[in-house]
């Protein structure tokens, strides 16, 4: 049996931070899932590069993700001091203090491993990883924390794992005649699916605060466990082998990152859906990152035409800019990547 839930003081603790393929909220939907396992903390950099097709050998336009150590872990990456510099290039240029960005940022998310009801599979239930934004994490586990009106003891809804959530992505159009900006303008909200909640008001608080309560309690959580989930989704969250430390695995070593760009190189002429490069500054930002090492930086001929591709880990593709080639909507919203 897998895990599941966490309690309160487990939630902030950071542990070994892997790739995988990561469920993502792309579109602006709503998203019905069941939380099982996390938070798990994730900080990677996604930059633009180049890939080869499997089908025609030809170089396309992408995206690579790479996970690094927690920020707090005193690593400084490559890419932090890429960013580093792109920032102090922009100063130098007169950029705004407030507009100025770096194209290497990390971009800090959480996993879930959860029980998808949008995701068609074969068996009919799907359970995975899901990449949570700060704000939607922040909201699921106020939400297992909300306390029964009926008994003071008890928890409204039960642990997040005891009912289905609703994520919903919008755009909030008042703010998006204000900023002029999607990125600046995505939302989410998360609300218990009234349909899915099995265990209202019948679970102790105790089960999201004391892990020892729930170890010396374990007939009781086995009910609860039959109550919360059908046979075959129990079935289903037993047979599932992955932990969340399978998914959050960092490359902590300046060396092997620089490994990583040269199998991906930077693409310093990607440019984003309006036409404007992703890096404003580019010849100045290639001879600071030509210092770091050779084969960091890509130098492939533009394709005549830009094909859209599944990409690692669902991340968007930028495009190159060419007379004849019109661009996709790749825009960056401050909380995804598209």
């Amino acid at each position: 049996m897998l895990d599941l839930g966490t309690t309160k003081r487990e939630a902030a603790v950071e542990g070994e931070q892997s790739s995988g393929l990561i469920g993502r909220f792309k579109d602006l939907k709503d998203y019905r899932h069941r939380c099982l396992m996390g938070p798990k903390r994730r900080e990677t950099v996604v930059y633009p590069t180049w890939r080869k097709s499997l089908e025609t050998d030809e170089m396309y336009p992408s995206y690579n993700t790479v996970i690094l150590p927690p920020s707090t872990s005193g690593f400084r990456s490559i890419f932090d001091s890429f960013s580093a510099i792109e920032k102090t290039i922009q100063t130098r240029h007169g950029i705004d203090r407030s507009a100025i960005d770096s194209a290497f940022n990390r971009t800090k998310r959480f996993i879930y491993v959860v029980l998808s009801r949008d995701v068609e599979v074969e068996s009919g239930i799907w359970i995975g990883p899901w990449e949570y934004t700060a704000t939607a994490s922040k909201e699921v586990l106020q939400l297992q924390s909300e306390i029964s009106t009926k008994n003071r003891d008890y928890l409204r809804y039960g642990p997040y794992w005891a009912y289905d959530i609703v994520i919903k992505k919008y755009v909030d159009e008042e703010l998006m005649r204000k900023t002029k900006s999607r990125m600046r303008s995505t939302r989410y909200t998360v609300s218990v699916d009234p349909e899915n909640m099995p265990l209202a008001g019948q679970v102790p608080i105790k089960v999201i605060e004391s892990r020892e309560w729930t170890d010396d309690n374990a007939s009781l959580m086995q009910e609860l466990y039959k109550k919360a989930f059908t046979p075959d989704e129990l079935e289903v969250i037993n047979s599932y082998e992955h932990g969340l430390d399978d998914f959050v695995r960092p490359i902590n070593n300046n060396d092997e990152l620089k490994e990583v760009l040269e199998r991906f190189p930077i693409n310093l002429d990607a440019v984003r859906s309006n036409n404007v490069e992703v890096f404003r500054f580019k010849n100045d930002l290639k001879e600071e990152i030509s210092k770091f090492g050779d084969r960091l930086l890509a130098e492939y001929d533009t394709p005549k035409q830009l094909e859209e591709s599944a990409v690692e880990e669902s991340v968007p593709e930028p495009v190159t800019k060419t007379k004849a080639t019109k661009t996709t909507d790749i825009s960056k919203d401050d909380e995804e990547l598209w």
